[in-house]
């Protein structure tokens, strides 16, 4: 029980600290995270230079991860866009090939992905997580790296329009 209302305080602390800075209008630059692919790729997220989502989560999660992926999905065809989607998985014990697979069922464009080092993603995007009893909790944000604007946008009740309004706005304008 300590270990949840640590967790609890964790995200809770994760998420404001990441509205406060990330609130979506501060110039920024893209993290430093090295992904590998499924088809034996590796690069840096910092060298994409269109808009792109990515999210962090595993293929076996069922409570936060399924309805995330869905609502970037829904999102996206409600818009009409085509932005690339990252699944960073962070379970250790699945492989990139699962990650995958879990990514595609919501489109298949998207794309399941491995991080090179799992701790350069709490360093640089303020993610944690932590096992319990065998269920790996984690934060459940949904990430955009858009031309002008770098939004953290939490799992919730208006999570798809969030995610509609920040694509919109940012890709409205020149």
């Amino acid at each position: 029980m300590k270990v949840l209302r640590v967790f609890i305080s964790s995200f809770s602390i994760t998420f404001i600290f990441a509205n406060l800075i990330y609130g979506g209008k501060e110039k920024f630059s893209v993290p430093d995270i090295y992904v590998y692919t499924p088809y034996g790729d590796t690069f840096n997220l910092k060298d994409i230079k269109r808009p792109f989502i990515v999210y962090l989560g595993y293929a076996r999660c069922r409570s936060i991860c399924k309805p995330s992926m869905f609502i970037i999905s829904s999102a996206l065809k409600k818009l009409n866009k085509n932005l690339k989607v990252f699944m960073i998985g962070i379970n250790e014990d699945e492989s990139v090939y699962e990650v995958d697979r879990f990514a595609k069922m919501f489109n298949p464009s998207f794309l399941g992905v491995k991080p090179l080092d799992r701790f350069s993603l709490v360093e640089n995007l303020n993610a944690s997580w932590v096992s319990i009893e065998g269920d790996l909790q984690h934060t459940g944000f949904i990430y955009y790296f858009g031309r002008r604007i770098y939004k953290v946008i939490p799992f919730g009740e208006n999570s798809d329009d969030i995610l509609s309004e920040t694509i919109n706005e940012d890709l409205s304008h020149p």
